[in-house]
């Protein structure tokens, strides 16, 4: 299981970091259509199970909207993407209606998982787009991540004795947790110090504490919705594409939360 998780990133990570450098906002366009759409697929599959069909298909190109919008402009191009991808979920459930009850809790269930993977991590696009320094803030955004996510991972499994919310996710700790806030600050900071200085671009120790620390505790939050909706449907992990870290959406939980938020922090620095 560890080695799959240590291999899986060693291949995957460089190959993203690559082709968010080289092609920026237009490589990140391609990597967050990717993944929006296998993460998309997983989290529609705990609602119909059993195959693909025409409810996962539409659902998923409605999907993809947004980060098209956001690529092409924001927030222009995204507010009346917003309107007709509500408008569509709401009128394409109208159809065949046999159980109005059910039919109602998986309108919320699909309108939710829509707007939670492609709508907020198409944040990443715009975080992209950032004039100059663009690839260089969606990787710290990665990094903040990243490190939350390993840290506490390995925090956890060294350190870990104290439940953090056992009746959602049995194995996180408390330990677990300050150890992604270590982690993810100290990620911060490394990127402070050698990639953005290259650039003359700093960041005040406010600015790392901040990012650090409000980017982890809003991952952690993610992952936790995640785990949430997983327990709820009875499974484990959203699928097993990924190995080590199970499906996509078990892999970008983390980052629906925290980019909107280091999107408009750092936009608010230039």
């Amino acid at each position: 299981m560890l080695l799959n998780r240590i291999f899986t990133a060693l291949v995957a990570v460089p190959i993203i970091f690559s082709i968010i450098i080289y092609a920026e906002a237009v490589g990140m366009l391609f990597i967050i259509l990717i993944i929006i759409t296998f993460a998309l697929y997983e989290y529609l599959s705990f609602l119909y199970p059993e195959k693909i069909n025409v409810q996962i298909i539409v659902h998923v190109l409605l999907g993809l909207l947004f980060p098209l919008a956001f690529f092409f402009g924001y927030p222009e191009f995204v507010v009346p993407t917003t309107a007709f991808v509500f408008l569509a979920v709401m009128a394409f459930s109208l159809f065949r209606v046999t159980d109005p009850q059910k039919k109602a809790e998986n309108l919320f269930i699909r309108m939710f998982g829509v707007f939670y993977v492609a709508f907020l991590l198409s944040f990443l696009i715009i975080l992209t787009q950032i004039p100059e320094d663009g690839w260089r803030w969606a990787i710290m955004a990665i990094a903040i991540n990243f490190g939350s996510d390993a840290g506490g991972y390995f925090t956890g499994r060294l350190f870990g004795k104290h439940k953090l919310y056992e009746a959602i996710s049995p194995k996180k700790t408390v330990e677990g947790t300050i150890g992604a806030v270590f982690f993810s600050v100290l990620a911060v900071f490394v990127f402070a110090k050698y990639i953005l200085g290259f650039k003359g671009v700093t960041l005040n120790l406010w600015d790392i504490f901040v990012l650090g620390i409000v980017g982890s505790i809003l991952a952690v939050l993610g992952d936790m919705t995640e785990s949430l909706i997983k327990r709820g449907f009875k499974v484990k992990d959203a699928s097993g594409l990924l190995p080590g870290h199970g499906g996509f959406l078990d892999r970008i939980d983390s980052f629906v939360f925290s980019v909107p938020f280091i999107y408009y922090y750092v936009s608010n620095l230039y």
